[in-house]
């Protein structure tokens, strides 16, 4: 046993107990200060041992079985068993890895209660067979194995991995909504679990909690208090990166490793905020003999944040770690998609012990009442929101009726201009990321393929097979390269309008529902060469895997026609010319431009639109300020 422990230390275990001892639930409780335990591994093979310990195992968290049991055991009913009773209690169990041979033994046992109805908890079940190599040797599978394995299980004997019921975070305490939802997986339209949907009513609660934990609190003036909160929350996500990508890729759609780079992108920007909430760009100056003025950057108020799906973890912390950084207090709205995703969210939060109760207030709709509250009412100051330009025209006018200051990152046409002397190599594997990444459901994807006339032939050959070689399928399944988009209604909403272009343009690639008659959210990419950049396809951004083939002939027909939308958010350049890529960005109306790459995003800088694309910016110092109101401080020495 010790050598054991040894071992589990060296592997990055923050604490080892010796299940055999007496009082093993009470140790775990005073290591996690009654917050519950992140993960719980058992590595002797007895799945028993492990019946103390999971009293203690925080909601949502993992408990797992490596060590092989001995002869004649049975683990995998024990531990199904466990599980399934604690569920049933009400405890969400996230992961369990079983060491009882090279068969899921226990998988039936699961999915007989859920078509029951009583296995309605549990986010998320893993599943680690112990495959037999030649000669007798076994290794437990890895944790992205194992989840693919259980969830590839389920759907074949038609069972769902079901989830917990996701409630709202205001004030410190869970609330229900007025109502329950159900989150569906866009993998197979199925159900994944249920959440608690507000409204108007807590978006209320929500911003009087705010106002008072702004008033009644330090937040606003302890400067390290919030830099020490927001490095909790990124530690506390960073326990949970494996479940929260898992949960995310399950209930979005999105690939996996997208999932995975999603979530360490979240910690890092809670990180920097950190950081960042420890510094000041205030001046100082005598600007005549005996007058001083300074200034100093002051927090707004209570920030109301408005969070979109295709994103939801990375675009929520985006906005709401430097309002928290500034010295807001936020009221947080996000979005029904992904209800689950955002419960386990606000499980983060809620579990930072650096953070008082109220200063973040969050909940899930699935309706238009709460959201609506949160832009008009006077008890917010400030606005950020990131979706679509028509919804931004609506907030800002909202606002404007109490003079309130608003930061809208909204769509974009992202031009991908690729010029005669572009490295065809390089680009062509980096252009179809931009139209599959998320499956198209980004607001920098790479929507339009701008090509000078003397390579279009060759693009247009190499960009067909590209797209046409995408594999679409489960976004846990290693060979997929696409997942689904968000639900069946925006697949068919996608499809129709490239039917609807083929009046228009040319179908290069042609796409479209991968089961028509399904009830997934499957959709293989398209390409639609258009002559016109006043087609609808090129004005309109469709937030799905499409994109438009245009050709132009020479740098003012790239910057005319790249110009042409009412976007303005990214661009991007290829050439093999030092020179040539910074005279088109110049000319380029976007708030980011990538030359001879796309997708790039760097904390320390800020990020934004132009046009239609937005008001505002986030990352960098710039995204600070945005939550802050600048107070000239004057001071006149006396002549004694």
């Amino acid at each position: 046993m010790p050598e054991r422990l040894h071992t589990a230390e060296d592997r990055g275990a923050t604490h080892t107990v010796n299940s055999r001892q007496d009082g093993l639930a009470q140790r775990i409780t005073d290591i996690t200060r009654h917050a519950g335990a992140a993960h719980i591994v058992e590595t002797t093979g007895v799945p028993a041992l492990l019946e103390p310990a999971v009293s203690q195992l925080g909601v949502g968290g993992t408990v797992a079985v490596v060590g092989a049991p001995a002869a004649g055991s049975r683990a995998s009913f024990d531990i199904t068993s466990l599980i399934i009773n604690s569920l049933i209690d009400g405890r969400t169990i996230r992961g369990v890895t079983e060491g009882a041979g090279d068969r899921l033994t226990g998988v039936p046992a699961l999915i007989d209660p859920h078509r029951q109805g009583r296995l309605p908890f549990g986010r998320f079940i893993r599943f680690c067979t112990r495959p037999t190599r030649p000669g007798g040797r076994r290794r437990p599978l890895g944790l992205y194995h194992q989840a693919r394995h259980l969830l590839r299980h389920l759907r074949e004997h038609g069972g769902d991995v079901s989830s917990s019921h996701a409630r709202n975070l205001i004030d410190g305490q869970w609330h229900d909504g007025h109502a329950t939802g159900t989150s569906l997986a866009p993998a197979t339209g199925r159900p994944l679990g249920t959440y608690a949907d507000a409204g108007a009513v807590t978006a209320r609660a929500a911003i009087d909690a705010a106002q008072s934990a702004f008033t009644t609190t330090s937040w606003s003036r302890d400067r390290t208090a919030r830099s020490r909160a927001l490095a909790e929350c990124a530690d506390r996500m960073a326990a949970r990166h494996s479940a929260l990508s898992a949960l995310l890729s399950q209930e979005n759609g999105k690939r996996l490793p997208e999932a995975e780079g999603e979530i360490g992108a979240a910690i890092a920007k809670l990180r920097y905020n950190a950081a960042l909430a420890l510094t000041d760009t205030g001046r100082a100056a005598e600007t005549v003999p005996g007058s001083y003025s300074f200034t100093l950057h002051q927090p707004a108020g209570v920030a109301a944040v408005i969070v979109p799906w295709n994103a939801p973890v990375i675009l929520a912390v985006r906005s709401l770690a430097p309002a928290l950084a500034a010295g807001c207090t936020a009221a947080m709205k996000m979005p029904a998609q992904t209800a689950l995703t955002n419960g386990l969210l606000y499980e983060i939060i809620a579990g930072t012990e650096a953070l008082p109760p109220g200063v973040v207030n969050a909940f899930t709709e699935s309706g238009n009442t709460g959201a609506p509250l949160l832009v008009s009412d006077p008890g917010t100051d400030v606005i950020s929101y990131t979706g679509s330009a028509t919804v931004g025209r609506v907030i800002m006018a909202q606002a404007a009726q109490h003079l309130k200051a608003c930061s809208l990152e909204l769509g974009g046409k992202t031009p991908m201009i690729v010029c005669d002397d572009a490295d065809l190599d390089a680009a062509v594997p980096v252009l179809t990321s931009a139209v599959t990444t998320f499956a198209g459901q980004f607001c920098m994807a790479g929507s339009r393929i701008l090509v000078q006339r003397g390579i279009a032939d060759a693009l247009r050959t190499r960009m067909v097979a590209a797209l046409d070689a995408v594999v679409v399928g489960p976004g846990d399944e290693p060979a997929t390269t696409m997942g689904p988009v968000i639900d069946r209604a925006a697949a068919q909403r996608i499809d129709t309008l490239v039917t609807d272009a083929s009046a228009y343009g040319t179908v290069l690639v042609r796409g479209g529902l991968l089961n028509p008659e399904g009830e997934d959210a499957y959709l293989r990419p398209s390409l639609v060469e258009v002559e016109d950049p006043a087609a609808p396809l090129v004005q309109e951004e469709v937030f799905g895997p499409v994109a438009t083939f245009e050709v132009f002939d020479d740098e003012d027909d790239a910057v005319r026609r790249a110009n042409a939308t009412e976007f303005g958010l990214a661009a991007s350049v290829w050439s093999g010319d030092v020179d040539r890529p910074m005279r088109v960005a110049a000319r380029l109306d976007a708030g980011t431009v990538w030359i001879n790459n796309w997708g790039i995003i760097h904390d320390q800088f800020e990020e934004g639109g132009m046009k239609r694309s937005g008001v505002g910016r986030l990352n960098g110092a710039r995204g600070l300020t945005e939550f802050q109101e600048i107070k000239h401080l004057v001071h006149t020495v006396r002549v004694e």
